[in-house]
């Protein structure tokens, strides 16, 4: 069984469309599935061409990256506060690193190309699948991308959270075991649990 999110939920979908027999339930939290204009894509691709990316990512943009992170951080746990624990621990430094910044580029670049390369398959998945996400979350539009999937995936079980954002899993992590719980019982074959995260 395979438990996805952000970013991670795009990786679980495309294991479970490669491998359909290698992942016995998904567990998709707060994703992205379906090609849509993002602002954040676009203010990123830069970074990610060559020559003109290696340029700002050893100038400007960690300089920019610091600044900003902590108004990134606030957007994905909103409405609810950052909790201390996540706000103590979080790398920051880590995240501004040249080496990170042209990783989040080029993910963020090859969403909208990978999502639109898989959406056809999604009709074909007939393992469990539980899609979960904040219902107030301001990073990925639930209507358009959780709403959806459900409507994509036959069979599959949609669970919104009220008062949650993007980080389901920080904001309601008992909900979110519910639901591994759940796909996991009704997987054919007893699996283990991979979690990927954004």
């Amino acid at each position: 069984m395979v438990v996805g999110h952000s970013w991670g939920a795009l990786a679980a979908l495309a294991l479970a469309l490669a491998d359909p027999a290698a992942v016995r339930g998904l567990v998709l939290l707060s994703g992205y599935y379906n090609p849509t204009l993002r602002a954040d894509t676009l203010l990123v691709a830069p970074a990610a061409v060559p020559v003109l990316g290696d340029l700002l990512r050893h100038t400007v943009s960690p300089l920019f990256g610091a600044a900003t992170l902590p108004l990134l951080v606030k957007g994905m746990f909103a409405p609810l506060p950052v909790p201390e624990r996540f706000e103590e621990g979080f790398p920051h430094a880590m995240a501004v690193r040249p080496s990170q910044i042209r990783a989040e580029a080029q993910d963020g670049a090859g969403m909208a190309p990978q999502v639109r390369a898989m959406r056809d398959g999604y009709g074909g998945l007939r393992m469990p699948v539980v899609i979960m996400a904040g219902a107030e979350d301001k990073v990925v539009d639930v209507g358009r991308h959780a709403v959806r999937l459900r409507e994509q995936i036959p069979g599959s079980e949609l669970r919104l959270v009220p008062g949650a954002g993007h980080m389901v899993h920080h904001a309601a992590p008992g909900l979110v075991a519910e639901a591994v719980e759940a796909v996991s019982g009704r997987s054919a074959v007893p699996g283990s649990v991979t979690g990927l995260a954004a």
